[in-house]
């Protein structure tokens, strides 16, 4: 979408910013993001109708109620303003959604570092391929993230605040893990009963008609075929 010199200079726009943090440690902070964007919008003469943003989120969620508040609150004929095209998403389709979405109801989506969105067939290919990008991206910190995060739990380090199931914070050192026995014949069983082609409410049964004792009040199908899944992902 094209606009003339008088509309550009009286432009309305919302900031919407994202900041998740990488294993790295190095991302870029919603005030820094901010501050950017405030700039672009001071040198082009814009007008900022409220600033938006979502931490610790991922750009693959869809669910993020900063991002959405944001596109509520621009208005017709204005521009959603973010410092780049991933900030906005790391997944392709949501990024081509949010798109569609943005010109449904009048307004463009527009990054301080990467340009407006162009909508002729090469801009819309540019755009694919950037969020394309984005997408690869996170999947490959992803990947990078659950293979280290899984090699240090078989080595016996703890990664996060509670012990996998089938392990124990060492109470000597609790920086590490040890084997929790009743646990880990809880796990077994399931194994076995997953292997003999029991489906997850059937081995939740068992497990209690067993004496297996869960985390929680009961067994639940879900957490069980994340701990089994875990399980044949670290063996």
């Amino acid at each position: 979408m094209r606009v003339g010199l008088a509309e550009h200079l009286a432009m309305k726009c919302v900031i919407y910013t994202r900041y998740s943090p990488r294993p790295s440690g190095e991302s870029e902070s919603c005030n820094m993001q901010r501050e950017e964007c405030l700039k672009f919008i001071a040198k082009n003469g814009w007008s900022c109708y409220g600033s938006f943003s979502d931490e610790n989120m991922s750009g693959s969620d869809p669910e993020r109620p900063g991002l959405w508040r944001a596109m509520d609150r621009v208005p017709r004929g204005g521009v959603l303003l973010v410092w780049k095209n991933d900030r906005l998403a790391r997944d392709l389709y949501l990024n081509e959604a949010l798109h569609r979405h943005a010109k449904k109801n009048g307004f463009t989506i527009q990054a301080v570092r990467d340009g407006p969105v162009d909508d002729s067939a090469e801009g819309n290919l540019i755009r694919q391929v950037l969020a394309a990008a984005a997408e690869y991206e996170r999947r490959l910190i992803q990947a990078r993230t659950s293979v280290a995060m899984k090699r240090h739990q078989k080595n016996g380090r703890r990664m996060s605040r509670f012990a996998p199931f089938g392990y124990k914070v060492n109470p000597k050192d609790e920086t590490l893990l040890v084997e929790d026995k009743l646990e880990q014949d809880a796990l077994a069983y399931m194994l076995e009963m997953r292997s003999l082609g029991y489906g997850w409410q059937n081995i939740c049964t068992n497990l209690a008609l067993a004496g297996h004792k869960p985390r929680g009040k009961s067994w639940d199908a879900s957490s069980v075929r994340r701990i089994v899944q875990r399980s044949l992902q670290t063996t």
